[in-house]
């Protein structure tokens, strides 16, 4: 199933489609989010738990705390709505960067070519802290501590994926731009 999944993305890879999915996920990383960040807390008092690198249980309901209802009923659309389909968008635009990439740089049968489907770890860690979140906001102002441990712990592991991911992408290009080096001397 990974290996059809990873060959979906080297099937598909199109200017346009690759053009589509990064536009979007930029559109969303500085336009959405940051907007529904402001509604969520007018006055940027505390940042949300979404991009926090883990947090406490008491930190966690620190920053709900802060929000007032109506932001933490926004919050809660955004992590059930708006972060849902980023994640989505982010998970495919990032798929098939490390697609074109790999696909530059390595030989098909190299290992790396199969690291092109990575964001989906990144993107599973992240649905996993947005469901904790979700639960303590629904449960607001009961405390889950099970909800807030699982979100925090979820988002060392989405933000460990992230420089991960971020590696991947760094070696796809190096490897491109060396192995385009080679070719031009020859």
């Amino acid at each position: 199933m990974l290996i059809k999944l990873s060959d979906y993305f080297y099937n598909n890879l199109k200017p346009k489609t690759l053009f589509v999915a990064v536009i979007a996920q930029l559109i969303f990383g500085f336009f959405i989010l940051p907007q529904a960040a402001h509604f969520i807390d007018p006055f940027d008092k505390n940042v949300v738990l979404d991009l926090r690198f883990g947090f406490s249980v008491e930190k966690a309901y620190q920053v709900l705390s802060s929000y007032s209802a109506s932001g933490r009923n926004i919050y809660l659309f955004t992590e059930i709505i708006i972060d849902t389909l980023y994640i989505a968008v982010y998970t495919v635009a990032f798929s098939f960067l490390l697609s074109l990439f790999f696909q530059k740089s390595f030989s098909k049968n190299h290992y790396f070519h199969r690291f092109n489907i990575f964001p989906f770890l990144l993107g599973i860690s992240d649905l996993v802290e947005n469901f904790g979140i979700v639960a303590m906001l629904i449960k607001f102002p009961e405390k889950l501590i099970w909800a807030a441990k699982l979100a925090s712990a979820a988002s060392l592991t989405k933000w460990s994926c992230t420089l991960f991911n971020l590696l991947l992408l760094f070696t796809g290009i190096i490897a491109w731009g060396l192995l385009s080096l080679v070719r031009k001397k020859r």
